[in-house]
């Protein structure tokens, strides 16, 4: 995997169109794909990229979420699978609180606290933070045993009923799909390029993913660091791909 990184952003839209066409040198329409962190990067990339070049044939430039949802809808469909949106994930953990709700010798760690709409998307937001983080059930209940009090062994309880249940109801979450496209990525002959542009870091989900695509095919990654108030998270970045690439 390649790393292209410099501290203004003006530098990485230059080397874009560069890049692209090193790809192309045997192939003048060779697809290069180009994904980036979310739906306004990838309005101002294509803004850019047509400035720049007059247009560029076989160039999709697609947000990050857009393309792991593309890469995996065939698998989820063979597998009778549906995907869960951030909505479908709330109302989700809304039922695994209502089934979850006190029984006889069973201790409530919400007691007190109004069954509302706001517990839900506070225990939704909370429980999305632990699967975006790394985290499954069973690491998090060997990292922290026991749990360090009633609410967190509750919370750590819900964890393994969602995954539990994503399993059983074939239902896949951002997270799942970004597993699934992990796997999926690396397991492909001969893919087309990636180019992954504008991203500051990554959370250790979707590195899996572009490790994945690197492992199977030409990857670029453009980090706009280190420098300036991203330069921490831009280090670290560049530092793994680099030793993903060496």
């Amino acid at each position: 995997m390649r790393t292209l990184a410099a501290p203004d952003f003006e530098t990485l839209q230059t080397l874009l169109p560069v890049e692209i066409d090193r790809y192309r040198d045997d192939d003048a329409l060779q697809t290069v794909t180009v994904v980036t962190p979310g739906d306004l990067a990838r309005e101002e990339a294509r803004r850019d990229l047509a400035r720049r070049t007059g247009g560029m044939l076989g160039v999709p430039i697609i947000a990050f979420g857009d393309w792991i949802r593309n890469t995996v809808a065939d698998e989820i469909g063979r597998r009778d699978g549906r995907e869960l949106g951030e909505a479908g994930l709330g109302r989700l953990v809304a039922r695994l609180l209502d089934e979850s709700a006190p029984r006889p010798g069973r201790t409530e760690p919400f007691r007190g606290a109004s069954r509302t709409a706001g517990l839900d998307r506070a225990v939704t937001r909370s429980l999305q933070d632990l699967r975006r983080g790394g985290w499954s059930a069973r690491a998090l209940g060997v990292a922290f045993r026991p749990a360090p009090d009633a609410l967190r062994a509750e919370l750590l309880r819900l964890l393994r009923d969602l995954e539990s249940t994503l399993e059983t109801e074939r239902l896949w979450d951002r997270r799942r799909r970004e597993r699934l496209a992990a796997d999926s990525l690396r397991s492909r002959a001969d893919p087309p390029p990636l180019i992954f542009f504008g991203f500051h870091d990554l959370p250790p989900s979707q590195r899996e993913v572009v490790a994945g695509a690197a492992a199977a095919g030409p990857v670029t990654l453009f980090v706009p660091g280190p420098g300036g108030a991203g330069e921490t998270a831009a280090v670290s970045l560049i530092e793994w791909a680099r030793d993903l690439g060496s």
